[in-house]
């Protein structure tokens, strides 16, 4: 079973394209599970915290240390998946880099 980081950009003013990237990632985390993979997906995690309780208060910079402490060697593979905007998010970016730095293998999934 390959652990299996899944990233994606989170952040956007409109709360339907929010709500859609979360979606996409929840059925692409199904679909690992059901090939017999072990998916994460901290921006999936974060966003129910957040429907259950809104008055969190983390700042951007917080919310991504929150997601990289989930990104550690244990990880076999970083899947991103390019959603609207993932080219320019700054986690994606980010999440990306450090996979890197681990020799982690990253791959860009069309959804």
């Amino acid at each position: 079973m390959k652990k299996i980081f899944v990233s994606i950009p989170y952040s956007d003013d409109d709360k339907r394209i929010v709500q859609g990237r979360v979606l996409s990632a929840t059925r692409y985390c199904a679909r690992l599970l059901q090939e017999k993979n072990n998916p994460i997906c901290p921006a999936i995690f974060g966003h129910l915290m957040l429907m259950e309780n809104p008055r969190i208060d983390l700042s951007h910079d917080e919310w991504l240390e929150y997601a990289f402490a989930f990104l550690t060697d244990a990880i076999d593979e970083v899947h991103v998946l390019k959603l609207n905007g993932y080219s320019d998010s700054i986690g994606v970016k980010k999440e990306v880099q450090m996979a890197q730095a681990m020799d982690i293998q990253v791959t860009h999934v069309d959804i």
